[in-house]
C-alpha cells in the first residue's frame, strides 16, 4: 500500500526496507521477479530500497531526494 501510495505520487518520503538477518529476501526476490515478467514496471525500482545495515539506512533515509518519475512512467514505462 505504502509503495502504491507513493507511485500515485500521495507521498514522496523515502522507503527502505531493512533487511536485517535476511529476513526480507524472498520480498525482495519476488519483487524482482515480478518485474522481470512485467508485472511491475522497472522504474518502480526508485521508490525503494533494500538496506541491510544501519549505516545504510540511515544514509538513504537522510540523503534520498523525491522520485522524478511521473505516474505514466511508474506505471507504463
Amino acid at each position: 500500500e505504502v509503495l502504491t501510495l507513493k507511485q500515485l505520487r500521495r507521498h514522496d518520503k523515502p522507503i527502505a526496507i531493512y533487511n536485517i538477518a535476511e529476513y526480507y529476501n524472498e520480498l525482495e526476490s519476488v519483487m524482482t521477479t515480478s518485474m522481470m515478467k512485467g508485472f511491475i514496471n522497472e522504474n518502480c525500482k526508485s521508490l525503494y530500497k533494500f538496506v541491510y545495515n544501519t549505516e545504510e539506512l540511515f544514509k538513504y533515509i537522510e540523503e534520498t531526494d523525491g522520485v522524478d518519475l511521473s505516474v505514466k512512467q511508474l506505471k507504463d514505462g
